[in-house]
């Protein structure tokens, strides 16, 4: 997968994340009760798995330098 493509696809997670966290806090599951309420929570955790997979594919390669990211001189 091309770069551009990652870091579009990572966008859309994380607006459509955001959108689903928003949606469940203050949309229609609030009116939900019984069986469809175990609904909540899972919908809660897709949308926090979506939010948190996304820098991932926005930023794939991490960090480049070594750990504690000081000059190689000094």
């Amino acid at each position: 997968m091309g770069h551009g493509l990652r870091r579009a696809t990572g966008l859309a997670a994380l607006i459509a994340g955001i959108a689903l966290a928003a949606w469940i806090a203050f949309g229609p599951p609030q009116t939900w009760h019984g069986t469809p309420a175990l609904g909540r929570p899972a919908l809660g955790l897709v949308s926090l798995g979506m939010i948190s997979i996304s820098p991932r594919l926005i930023f794939p390669h991490g960090r480049q330098d070594g750990a504690g990211g000081g000059t190689n001189g000094a």
